[in-house]
């Protein structure tokens, strides 16, 4: 499944593709860059269903600022 456009999570213990995420959670910088946009970052928590190991990862990042919005 890919999440985020290019983004591929794979399971780091058996290299599975990993499915939807079972939690989801959003992280804000705190501090801006030069652009004065600040990066949200959505992270998930994943088990994989091929070894049943559970495991975190970056879903997605977002940049918002005050004149555009960019997705990473």
């Amino acid at each position: 499944m890919k999440l985020a456009g290019k983004r591929r999570i794979v399971c780091p213990n058996c290299g599975t593709e990993a499915s939807d995420p079972y939690k989801t959670w959003s992280l804000a910088a705190p501090f801006s860059d030069k652009k004065m946009r600040i990066t949200i970052t959505n992270f998930g928590m994943f088990q994989c269903t091929s070894c049943g190991r559970k495991f975190r990862s970056v879903t997605g990042k977002v940049k918002v600022g005050p004149k555009d919005v960019s997705v990473g």
